[in-house]
């Protein structure tokens, strides 16, 4: 009976060995689900509807006061106006800001962002979101914009640094 208490030691051993292979498994198989989704809901925000009809209210408004749409924008920041261009401002804002947080946060890397966002999408968020930033900042008399998104995403998709 002593002499096979070994056996029964062993058996548990290789039990609880097996047990712990599965576990850390399914907690990897749990990770890239939730990976999955997060990457799947950066996806389809870019792609709604109303990401697009913001990209558009945000061609209009450079289009309507070219060189100087930032400045005007500053201008007439609590006017009725501006309220849609706003809108749209923020949402592209927000969404590169949730991003970057993932990003920060190590929940997503540089590498999972390099696959589901296009280049052209970062450039849209620089060229026509960005600029808007700090004007929006000085209309609302907060701190200054700090670049740190836009800094981000020039970094992860080898985008040359903004002219200061």
């Amino acid at each position: 009976m002593i002499g096979d208490v070994w056996l029964i030691t062993l058996i548990g051993s290789l039990g609880a060995v097996g047990a712990a292979t599965a576990a850390g498994w399914a907690a990897k198989q749990a990770r890239k689900a939730v990976l999955a989704q997060v990457l799947m809901g950066i996806m389809d925000i870019y792609d709604s509807s109303k990401m697009l009809s913001a990209r558009e209210k945000l061609d209009q408004w450079k289009e309507r006061y070219g060189p100087d749409f930032d400045k005007k924008f500053g201008e007439k920041y609590r006017t009725p106006e501006l309220k849609p261009y706003d809108e749209a401002r923020r949402m592209y804002f927000h969404y590169f800001e949730r991003i970057k947080n993932l990003l920060d946060c190590g929940l997503v890397t540089k590498s999972h962002l390099r696959k589901v966002i296009q280049r052209t999408r970062v450039h849209i968020f620089l060229e026509l979101v960005e600029p808007l930033e700090p004007e929006v900042r000085k209309a609302r008399c907060e701190e200054e914009y700090d670049y740190s998104i836009g800094d981000a995403f020039r970094r992860i998709f080898g985008i040359s640094a903004r002219e200061t």
